[in-house]
């Protein structure tokens, strides 16, 4: 689920992205436009609820494309990775005949 507010103190849209509890990974990031696609750029924090969260201050009045990226295993070199869409987000067809979510700002 996505959620976008103001940030009051620098006029950016905060976007909150929540992966629900139950989601199976050993670690989860969000990848898109706004980070250049880089996949370790903005790490998911799990928390305790065993839901996985991070929060993004961009730009207002955008549009941004993104997904999920979910990795497994033992360690960050050798775990399966598996990229999921939010479905609460509009999508779009991306280059690799998959869907990627938007998020307006």
């Amino acid at each position: 689920m996505v959620t976008v507010g103001m940030d009051k103190k620098t006029q950016r849209a905060s976007v909150r992205f929540v992966l629900p509890a139950g989601v199976e990974a050993e670690g989860a990031s969000v990848v898109g436009d706004f980070n250049e696609w880089d996949e370790s750029a903005t790490l998911m924090k799990q928390l305790k609820n065993g839901s996985w969260v991070a929060t993004l201050l961009l730009p207002q009045g955008e549009s941004f494309e993104f997904r999920y990226r979910l990795r497994g295993g033992a360690d960050a070199s050798g775990g399966a990775v598996e990229w999921v869409n939010d479905e609460s987000c509009e999508s779009c067809a991306n280059a690799f005949g998959e869907d990627n979510s938007i998020v307006r700002t």
